[in-house]
């Protein structure tokens, strides 16, 4: 009983000082760039809702832009580093603009990827009409690739085949 009431009185101020950190506020201005920074604050006043959940999206997705050839120095002394992968969760309850901080975020890429599509559908016309005028005795044209901007509800097997074609992998 007592070892039990130990490892309670141990685990109590961890605890708390966990708890009072999920108060604490991001302020993005330590963090980014101060026109991104401004920016991010100025959309989530206007929401209103929790500037944290821009930052986030934001975050991963500059991650993902830069690719897996940019690695981010952990421990710069050491020439210690990783591939710039960044896994990230907004979590909050129902109601808490989750989804509209998202969309704020993620616009650009958005229009980026609508763009690609547009270009990719082209490519597609003008590849099956190459590939048709193609002789019997004549290379085929390569298939065109979409370029990719923004991966939403993808699975593991079709993340790898878009992440084996991107330009930036």
């Amino acid at each position: 009983m007592e070892t039990a009431q130990h490892c309670r009185n141990s685990l109590q101020s961890p605890l708390q000082e966990l708890l009072q950190t999920r108060l604490a506020r991001l302020n993005v201005h330590q963090v980014f760039p101060t026109a991104l920074a401004q920016a991010m604050a100025d959309c989530a006043n206007a929401l209103p809702g929790p500037v944290e959940g821009i930052a986030i999206t934001v975050l991963a997705a500059a991650a993902s832009c830069a690719g897996t050839h940019a690695q981010i120095f952990i421990k710069k002394s050491s020439n210690y580093k990783q591939p710039c992968l960044l896994r990230t969760l907004l979590v909050g309850n129902t109601g808490q603009l989750k989804t509209p901080l998202q969309n704020i975020a993620l616009e650009p890429l958005n229009r980026l990827e609508k763009e690609a599509l547009e270009r990719h559908q082209k490519e597609i016309k003008a590849y099956k009409k190459a590939l048709a005028q193609t002789s019997d005795d004549q290379e085929p044209p390569e298939m065109p690739k979409r370029e990719r901007h923004l991966l939403i509800d993808v699975t593991p097997e079709k993340l790898i085949k878009v992440h084996a074609e991107s330009k930036l992998s």
